[in-house]
């Protein structure tokens, strides 16, 4: 009988060692996916940080580049403008009867309200 008295001490030892290994093994894991998660959100930043700066790159360029088109369409109405005005200088009558003739034109296909 001795023998039963032991074989639940000895089974209450086991399962004591056992508990204590599940909860270090518990710990450790717990601990490694802290540290996996902690990496994950830093490379999750800095690839954030990345695209964020590429996507601020990529505006200041279609910036850059758009105000270089507003400027050149700027010069070109500007140029425009003064040819224009030059011609009419040269040639006022003409430019008068080409007016006129764009207003009649114009007033002909302009639907009128009755």
């Amino acid at each position: 009988m001795s023998e039963t008295t032991h074989l639940p001490e000895n089974m209450s030892g086991q399962v004591g060692e056992t508990m204590e290994n599940v909860s270090e093994n518990v710990q450790e894991e717990t601990t490694r996916f802290g540290e996996k998660a902690s990496q994950a959100m830093h490379h999750f930043q800095e690839a954030s940080a990345e695209a964020r700066r590429a996507a601020q790159q990529q505006f200041g360029q279609i910036r850059d580049t758009a105000g270089e088109y507003l400027e050149q369409g700027r010069v070109q109405m500007q140029e425009m403008g003064e040819a224009l005005e030059h011609r009419i200088h040269e040639q006022p009558f003409r430019s008068v009867l080409m007016a006129v003739g764009l207003g009649f034109l114009v007033g002909m296909l302009w639907p009128r309200r009755r």
